[in-house]
């Protein structure tokens, strides 16, 4: 039972992966009349999290957010409700690096672009996160991050509270209505 488990949530993981790989879905601004009352309760969550930082303050969704983040139409629309909440919950991300300045401060950060000479990451130790423009020279190190982790991985959510999000984002995504229940 456990293995079978673990398979699905390894599954879902890769499906979050490749998701991710194929960024860059339309950002309108969508229609949310339609909204489910669960929808509206996640899009509530979206914007105004009460627990930690919202998803909006590093996720554009729906012409609503910071692009800072991964593009969360392309996790919605490929990843199953499970493996959209082993993603929200995952502490650690792939994205995520350590900076470390030849002064010896350090940041948790998301590469930005990258021109040769100047480097734009995005300050996670701030919230909302803060565009930094770096010299080259003047970064010692880049690293994978051990630090800092994804806000909603620690904010003990409820399953409905996950649902919630879960089912608004696929409605964005898919414009699908059908109620999340999670396990």
């Amino acid at each position: 039972m456990l293995s079978k488990m673990f398979s699905k949530k390894l599954l879902s993981g890769v499906a979050v992966v490749l998701a991710f790989a194929f960024a860059g879905a339309s950002q309108e601004k969508k229609d949310l009349a339609g909204l489910t009352e669960q929808q509206k309760r996640g899009h509530e969550l979206f914007l105004h999290a009460t627990k930690t930082a919202s998803c909006s303050t590093c996720h554009l969704l729906a012409g609503e957010g910071v692009a800072v983040g991964p593009d969360l139409t392309n996790l919605a629309g490929v990843a199953t409700p499970e493996g959209m909440r082993v993603a929200i919950e995952s502490t650690q991300t792939v994205y995520v690096v350590s900076v470390k300045l030849n002064k010896g401060s350090s940041f948790p950060a998301m590469k930005g672009s990258d021109d040769g000479t100047f480097v734009d990451y995005f300050d996670l130790s701030k919230t909302p996160p803060f565009d930094r423009k770096i010299a080259k020279k003047d970064i010692d190190s880049v690293t994978q991050n051990s630090i800092w982790k994804h806000p909603p991985g620690s904010a003990d959510y409820t399953s409905d509270e996950l649902a919630d999000v879960i089912s608004y984002l696929r409605y964005v995504a898919k414009g699908d209505h059908k109620a999340v229940k999670l396990q």
